[in-house]
């Protein structure tokens, strides 16, 4: 039985919970989100939700890759709480 997708508000919580409670947390938010699906938090289509709302949202003086630094893990958490308040 298939599970139903999830509103991309919460999956950003769930995401912001990841990356917060990361034990590695120089990897980016592609990577956790990927963490995140195979530890089964997330079902395939809301990783891919994820990574196109991602992609779409992406800020604008961030460049391919990484977005920041990988070791600046608090304007990870700051944009995803950004992302929260929006919707």
């Amino acid at each position: 039985m298939s599970k139903k997708q999830r509103p991309i508000k919460e999956l950003l919580v769930l995401l912001l919970n990841e990356v917060k409670n990361s034990r590695y947390p120089f990897k980016g938010m592609c990577i956790s989100i990927n963490d995140m699906e195979h530890k089964r938090t997330i079902i395939w289509r809301e990783r891919m939700s994820l990574l196109f709302y991602l992609n779409s949202n992406k800020p604008k003086d961030c460049g391919a890759g990484f977005w920041w630094p990988p070791e600046d893990v608090l304007k990870r958490i700051n944009w995803i709480n950004e992302q929260i308040k929006k919707l």
